[in-house]
Order: structure tokens, then sequence, then C-alpha cells
């Protein structure tokens, strides 16, 4: 098995790197002004077992309280209330594979473990040969009725139900 690791000290610096996990939303203040916002993985870990040519047990692990969007207050109700970070202080995404290690784009399935629970994602991989190695980029969506998140919303401003993942890794 192999792990990666990527660790930034600051939504900025995060935001900034080639190797990043982000998540886009939505939402809209008195019924019409639409504003969007990515937040962004500040650490982050990835393993896998590559054998064959093929990548298998895919499990990427993101500590709730490393996730940033740049907003203290957005961040501290994402944290506790919608995430229930100190239950659950960890997501997990498992995608069994196997993974064909050649350019190209696939769908694997796999499942998120968001608040203790699991429900199925299906995430599109790109992989390209880069010198020394491959990229991978990919993106998935989720939503929070999907996973049963509480709704964040407030009376002035109502939260997008779909979450749109993104991500870019070096192997």
């Amino acid at each position: 098995a192999r792990e990666i690791a990527i660790s930034s000290s600051n939504y900025k610096e995060a935001m900034a790197k080639e190797v990043f996990i982000k998540f886009d939303m939505a939402s809209t203040k008195l019924g019409f002004i639409t504003t969007g916002f990515t937040g962004v993985a500040k650490q982050f870990r990835v393993s896998f077992e590559e054998q064959n040519n093929t990548l298998s047990k895919i499990l990427v692990v993101v500590p709730v309280k490393e996730m940033d969007t740049d907003t203290d207050a957005r961040n501290e109700k994402m944290w506790e209330t919608s995430l229930a970070m100190s239950q659950h202080p960890e997501i997990k995404v498992d995608l069994p594979g196997p993974v064909p290690l050649q350019e190209g784009v696939s769908e694997v399935e796999g499942h998120v473990q968001i608040r203790g629970l699991f429900y199925p994602i299906k995430v599109k991989l790109e992989l390209k040969k880069r010198e020394g190695g491959m990229t991978v980029t990919g993106n998935a969506e989720l939503t929070i009725s999907g996973t049963k998140i509480p709704d964040p919303s407030i009376f002035i401003a109502k939260v997008r139900d779909r979450i749109d993942l993104s991500f870019r890794l070096d192997l």
C-alpha cells in the first residue's frame, strides 16, 4: 500500500496548490442574489494499492477540521452543525477499484462516509501521464439532502443542495 499526505497551513496556500480537494457550493440570499464559494481541504491523505498497472483499495481521508471555506462563521457551522465534527471527525471516501493506470477517463463507484453514515458516490477520473508519473484529476457530485446533512440554510439565505467536488493528485 502507498499513502500520500497533503498539508497546507491556511486557505490561501491550499487553494494555490496543484494537488487539492475542493468543494463548490452556492447560496441564494433574499430569494434572488446567488453567490458561490469554494472550500478546500487543507489536509488530507490518500492511500491505495498499486498492482498489475491498476489502482485498488483507494481511501481518501479528510479531517473535518481541515475543511476551510475562508469564512470563520461558515466554517464553524459546517464543522459543528452540518458535519458533527465532535462525533465524526473525518470524512472518508472508499473507492475499491480497480482503476487502470492508463491515460483516459473512467468512472469509479464507491462510498463516502459522512457523519458516520455511508452513501454511494460516483467519481469521474481522468489520468494523464506526466514526467515521472501520472496526474489524476476528477470530480464528483453529492447533495446535502442525499447525505442527510442538516440543511445549513437560514431564513435569509438558502444553500443550494448540490455540492460539487473536484480534486487533483500526482502519483
